[in-house]
């Protein structure tokens, strides 16, 4: 055989073999798709559109002027997966393929549009969104990330409490929420210059925590580690730009957001901004999220049944009523029904000069508040608190170990001059004259430094040598002589 014919032997074998393999994928492919009921055709429609609102794009040379100023007037944005309303690890791939197929073009990005437009709640970021689900039993992305203009800079994720993201030339910035300091978003400078717009920085912070800060109200302090115990503060009133990182630097920096300082010091662990998560959780399945300066006040939304915080045992409020923030809250609507809830403090009394271990200090079901619900139709029995007599130490006394008695009187209710005494058996009909939600605070009596009065009286009357008076009256004393009278004074002990 000729080498020509050895040659075009061997291409017509590797010919062979190709065919048959492709014959075998085309029959396999044929059963499959067959057998998922068309659901690998809906599978090739399943690439989604970015929900985001923002172009990927990465600065270039020819982003930026012959000053290094950027002037594309883009942002620098890539896609991750919170740009996407809907993640495959949060739903259920069979139950995803089934509602792509059931749709009349078999689009995923079609049907979340018609999902999260359904007029529903949804998710659109961190700052005082709803999330739920819809009549769709896909399950959206709760950290849907929002476009940001942001000048020279990146974009924020808006999505508290991410992870930082430490590639080269990123800010990280950090507020002080619920106790720790948690990212709140990033934000990139350029290659040819580390000053990042202070626009763009309020921006970010603004539209994450739903304030309105200004260059006057705040400062920040960055380092180079989140770990790191000292900073670099920067101020941003009256500046245009500022600097985040260190000259030739680039790596990711930290950035903690401080109040307004007049000083250059060590400002890093500065907490005197601080924020707390405030969460309402309705009837209807949904909630809202949103971050509250700590020490101020939120309004509750209406409500009829009212909102049980997360606090302790629990406190009942009405729709309407302003609270104080003191710490990460929930409040969980209330059903308006029949039902009565009974909200008891303790309200054991602070006294000045007294001291009461905690040990000692009564409770009732372990805390200092606690709340019962009684369903229509039901007798309630009037809790007690844990100790109904309290002895607590008088400081300073000139008599050691002198102990002052507090006393468990009853429930006060409301503002009212009405006293319950633990342990009466009260029915629904009784406890709705007082209305549907019922406030019990607790009577304590004790006993202060009370005088008791003793008159003394000598010689009222004269009597004779054997000690009778002139009536015939045995006295157990005799006193010749009028005195005026005193007061004798006993401290009880």
């Amino acid at each position: 055989m000729t080498r020509r014919s050895r040659k075009e032997k061997k291409q017509r074998e590797k010919l062979n073999i190709q065919i048959l393999l492709l014959s075998v994928l085309v029959v396999v492919g044929t059963f499959t798709a067959q057998g998922l009921g068309g659901s690998m055709l809906s599978a090739l429609a399943m690439d989604q559109q970015a929900m985001c609102g923002m172009t990927e794009h990465v600065h270039t040379d020819s982003c930026y002027n012959e000053w290094d100023i950027l002037q594309c007037g883009e942002t620098e944005h890539t896609h991750t997966n919170n740009c996407y309303m809907v993640l495959l690890e949060n739903n259920n791939i069979n139950t995803l393929l089934e509602e792509v197929d059931a749709a009349e073009d078999h689009s995923l990005t079609n049907l979340v549009t018609s999902v999260s437009s359904s007029g529903s709640p949804q998710t659109a970021g961190s700052s005082g969104s709803t999330v739920s689900r819809n009549a769709s039993s896909l399950v959206l992305n709760e950290n849907l990330i929002t476009a940001a203009e942001t000048g020279n800079g990146g974009i924020s994720t808006f999505a508290v409490g991410d992870s930082a993201n430490t590639g080269n030339r990123r800010a990280n910035f950090y507020v002080y929420l619920d106790g720790k300091w948690t990212c709140i978003g990033n934000l990139s400078w350029s290659n040819y210059s580390r000053y990042i717009e202070v626009e763009s920085i309020l921006n970010l912070i603004n539209t994450s925590l739903g304030t309105s800060f200004t260059d006057g109200d705040i400062d920040l302090s960055y380092a180079k580690s989140s770990t790191a115990t000292r900073g670099t503060t920067v101020h941003l009133n009256n500046q245009y730009s500022v600097a985040l990182t260190d000259r030739y630097d680039n790596s990711a920096s930290y950035v903690r957001i401080i109040p307004n300082v007049n000083n250059n010091n060590n400002n890093w662990n500065n907490t005197g901004i601080s924020f707390n998560t405030v969460t309402y959780n309705y009837l209807n399945g949904t909630s809202e999220t949103k971050y509250v300066r700590t020490g101020t006040s939120v309004t509750l939304p209406a409500s009829a049944g009212g909102w049980l915080d997360n606090i302790g045992a629990g406190s009942l409020h009405d729709g309407g009523d302003s609270v104080t923030i003191s710490q990460k809250t929930i409040f969980t609507e209330q059903d308006a029904s029949g039902n009565v809830t009974i909200t008891y403090n303790v309200n054991f009394p602070t006294v000045s000069g007294i001291t009461v271990s905690s040990a000692d200090r009564p409770t009732i079901m372990s805390g200092s508040s606690y709340s019962q619900t009684v369903e229509e139709g039901q007798i309630a029995s009037i809790y007690n608190v844990s100790r109904t007599k309290v002895e607590g130490v008088i400081n300073n006394s000139s008599s050691p170990g002198a102990t002052r008695v507090f006393r468990f009187m009853g429930w006060r209710v409301g503002n009212t001059d009405t006293i319950i005494p633990a342990g009466t058996s009260l029915t629904w009909e009784n406890l709705t004259s007082y209305g549907r939600r019922v406030t019990l605070n607790g009577v304590w009596e004790y006993d202060a430094r009370n005088t008791v009065s003793f008159f003394v009286s000598y010689a009222s009357a004269m009597t004779d040598s054997k000690g009778y008076n002139n009536i015939g009256q045995r006295k157990s004393h005799t006193v010749r002589r009028k005195s005026s009278a005193m007061w004798l004074f006993l401290y009880p002990i």
